[in-house]
């Protein structure tokens, strides 16, 4: 349902919190919504679906040139209000290590076993026709070696979050709870609990702030505010902290584009048929395909990802004059040729020195802008002018197709070959197997951090050069998956915070219980656990600065490291129906000591809940 912006509503009642009314964020708040309680914040409203955030979500673009506005649309339904429908999965070849920086941690098949789930959502087939042959396997290209054609999916009904239908379907979820114009504006790491601070910006109270205690929230608003929102929010904490990417302070950085570029005039045999290159409709079905050459042929020569686009602009000039002197056996080929206009889309490397940062510049409720610096790196731009090349000649084989570079694309140096884009915003908090090369875990969970989970574009680790809504989707489900799993194999959960408190749980050396748990104050803390038959337990909390820690069950070792690293597995028990946990810090320190405020406690381990299984 949709509810209002109310100080007298239970605002610690969510077991999530989700940021964003996209593609990911209602595909989360849906599933999770079948077993638990979720808030979905918007920062827009639901009776302009198509509004694109003006004075809210503006940005600083240099380097290469990016909207204004970066092609975001507020408003519930999110930037899937702008979908027109076009979509593909990915290609198992994306999900090797190439390049100089590491790429998916998962595998395709990780990833794939999600897609059902994700084309069932989005209206699809159930599965690609991967066999009907299209124009391009036929006629004159019939058995062209090397290139092949990427197919793209249209759904039977678009769909579109911001209409009315998909606002009546939430109306009446009864677990999903949804609260627009709230923009989130900063999120708390302290020893009160996490927070998330939301900006209230309806007319009647612009600038509003109010805190929201959370117990695990999921940053859905895109590949640029994801970032921006993190980056703001770290600004407060040491360097390296996880909400800045950890000690690479990789957050912000890698952003992605499908860069798209027009390099070739083509003439091509007027028998050839380019249906298959345009969206058409054919037996009720929408069909578009992309021409490209087979991973076999990619694999050989190293290029990226690229499919290639087709527009029949009619018999070449008479005029013109090098089209007129080219070899008589062309000429001869077929009754007449074809002027055709070919675009690549293509995949984008990550690069580092393509980033999103914080801005000088101040929106209007004075929070810095996200100033994004789209670049193409130098190894990148080869490798184009290498996929252009192989296939143009590839193209050839046959004899009814000539091609030239452009006049811009015929120097060696593409530097300043100018560059379309696509709006898809990927690769800014990307999900790797180490804090020191991307800034979630291959669960999307924030390095670090026990109840931060990020989806969308902005976790892609490569992106492939296809239109990335059902990838947003599935990784979206796999999400859903671990975490509605995570909450069927909890078995008991203790809870801590201040007015779920137990007794004869806390022994010592815990503060008093707080809105969302309960900090260790000094070297020692105890739990006394009573669960027949305990054999493992996860503890949902984080740790103060650098701690330590070494935990005994029972007398018996169980854990010795981080307090960071504790708050991020899962720790195996005796079997014992009772459990003496005792938990010994080292390297403490105290708020006040680290200059945050006036707090002296001798801060080790936050804990809000533990799971007994």
């Amino acid at each position: 349902m949709f509810i209002e912006n109310r100080d007298n509503h239970d605002w610690s009642s969510y077991d999530f919190v989700i940021v964003g009314a996209g593609f990911a964020g209602l595909f989360l708040a849906e599933r999770l919504g079948r077993e638990k309680k979720v808030l979905v914040v918007e920062a827009g409203g639901k009776d302009d679906p198509l509004n694109l955030g003006k004075g809210d979500f503006e940005i600083e673009a240099t380097g290469r040139y990016i909207e204004r506005l970066g092609q975001r649309s507020t408003g519930f339904g999110g930037s899937a209000s702008l979908w027109g429908g076009q979509t593909a999965p990915f290609s198992p070849g994306i999900f090797d290590n190439r390049g100089d920086i590491a790429g998916w941690p998962i595998s395709y098949q990780d990833y794939a076993a999600h897609l059902p789930d994700a084309r069932k959502w989005l209206d699809l087939a159930a599965s690609q026709n991967l066999h009907a042959p299209i124009s391009f396997e036929q006629g004159i290209f019939e058995g062209c070696e090397g290139l092949c054609s990427v197919r793209f999916d249209f759904p039977a009904h678009v769909l579109m979050l911001g209409s009315e239908a998909a606002i009546e379907r939430f109306a009446v979820m009864k677990n999903v709870d949804v609260l627009l114009h709230a923009k989130a504006s900063d999120i708390v790491l302290g020893s009160g609990g996490t927070g998330v601070e939301l900006l209230d910006i309806t007319d009647q109270r612009t600038g509003a702030v109010r805190r929201l205690p959370i117990r695990c929230l999921l940053l859905c608003a895109g590949g640029i505010e994801n970032a921006r929102l993190l980056l703001w929010s770290g600004r407060k904490y040491a360097a390296g902290n996880p909400l800045v990417g950890g000690p690479n302070e990789l957050t912000g950085k890698c952003f992605m584009e499908h860069p798209v570029i027009w390099p070739l005039e083509l003439f091509l045999d007027s028998r050839a048929d380019l249906s298959s290159t345009i969206r058409t409709v054919i037996a009720g079905e929408d069909k578009k395909a992309m021409w490209s050459v087979t991973d076999e042929v990619s694999r050989r020569h190293g290029l990226l990802r690229f499919g290639v686009s087709c527009f029949d602009l009619g018999a070449p000039p008479a005029g013109d004059h090098n089209f007129n002197e080219s070899d008589s056996y062309y000429l001869a080929r077929a009754p007449r040729y074809k002027n055709v206009q070919v675009s690549f889309q293509l995949e984008q490397s990550p690069h580092p020195g393509s980033f999103v940062a914080l801005s000088d510049q101040l929106d209007r409720h004075g929070r810095p802008l996200a100033r994004v610096h789209w670049e193409v790196s130098q190894s990148d731009l080869a490798n184009y002018r290498k996929c252009v090349t192989v296939f143009g000649g590839l193209l050839s084989q046959s004899g009814h197709v000539r091609t030239r570079l452009r006049d811009a694309y015929r120097d060696e140096n593409w530097d300043q070959v100018e560059f379309g884009r696509c709006g898809h915003h990927m690769g800014t908090t990307r999900m790797a197997h180490s804090r020191l090369s991307g800034v979630v875990d291959p669960d999307c969970r924030v390095f670090g951090l026990a109840n931060l989970y990020i989806a969308g574009c902005s976790v892609f680790s490569n992106g492939d050069f296809v239109n990335p809504t059902t990838n947003i989707v599935a990784l979206a489900a796999r999400l859903a998956h671990k975490l509605q799993e995570e909450v069927s194999n909890t078995g008991t959960v203790l809870r801590f915070e201040k007015k779920l408190q137990g007794p004869g749980q806390l022994i010592s050396g815990w503060s008093e219980a707080e809105e969302q748990g309960t900090w260790s104050d000094g070297a020692r803390a105890e739990i006394e656990l009573h669960v027949p038959g305990a054999r493992r337990i996860r503890i949902v909390g984080r740790g103060y600065g650098l701690s330590m820690v070494e935990l005994k069950a029972n007398g018996i070792t169980v854990y010795s490291g981080s307090v960071r690293s504790l708050c991020q597995q899962t720790v195996a028990l005796d079997g014992n129906d009772a459990q003496n946990l005792v938990f010994e810090f080292d390297n403490l320190t105290s708020p006040k000591e680290a200059g945050e405020n006036d707090d002296t406690r001798q801060l080790g381990l936050f804990i809000s809940a533990m799971e007994v299984r």
